[in-house]
């Protein structure tokens, strides 16, 4: 199952779940298998989709504090990543109170977690953007946040390997994918959710993701 079609899977079902009509015109991404079938499941009231294990895609960006960051560095901790834009005001805003929250749900076990999200916004790259949002929302109190930023080939390469597709442009909204991929410390990936569009629903959005962290550093 390709990284494109299981993120429109998991859209499909927790968006009309959500009570959400939503349609995911996927373009770009180089289809990349995973292995194992995909198996869905239901972790605190969210939909997931478990992934089979496969070496997640590496990347070297650099972070809103200006520190290189690879996925090899973060080898030893689980990996939470996601896709934002730092202008949005939607869908972002309730994924960082979401971060947040797992990060108080993990409690002792989150100094063994990074927090990370990638940009999907080319024409807002600079730290200073990044830095701004991630203040605004609260995340730069977290010790292992990291929202990263790079040349836009590099990029748009992330976007690609993660299935990830990215639409708008200089005067508009950035429309893009918001999956959020759980990575274990061995760097491979294993779990896949997607965030609600409905406030009323990110407390268990964000338990959904400190189980599913803490079971990927098992």
């Amino acid at each position: 199952m390709t990284r494109s079609l299981i993120a429109t899977l998991v859209t499909a079902v927790v968006l009309a779940a959500a009570g959400f009509v939503y349609a995911l015109n996927a373009t770009g991404g180089r289809p990349a298998a995973h292995g194992g079938t995909g198996r869905s499941l239901v972790v605190d009231g969210v939909p997931v989709t478990t992934l089979g294990g496969t070496n997640a895609p590496g990347f070297s960006l650099v972070d809103q504090d200006g520190r290189h960051l690879s996925l090899t560095s973060l080898r030893g901790r689980a990996v939470v990543l996601e896709f934002m834009d730092p202008h949005c005001t939607d869908i972002c805003p309730i994924v960082a109170a979401e971060y947040q929250r797992a990060y108080r749900d993990l409690g002792p076990l989150a100094r063994n977690v990074a927090f990370v999200a990638v940009n999907v916004n080319a024409y807002h790259r600079s730290l200073a953007t990044l830095r701004a949002f991630s203040r605004e929302q609260g995340l730069q109190r977290l010790p292992n946040w990291h929202f990263v930023t790079g040349p836009v080939p590099a990029l748009r390469r992330v976007w690609h390997d993660y299935g990830i597709w990215v639409k708008g442009g200089r005067h508009g909204d950035v429309k893009h994918s918001s999956v959020v991929y759980v990575i274990d410390p061995s760097g491979r990936e294993r779990y896949l959710l997607h965030p609600v569009r409905n406030r009323s629903s990110e407390a268990r959005f964000g338990s959904a993701i400190a189980t599913l962290a803490e079971r990927a550093l098992r």
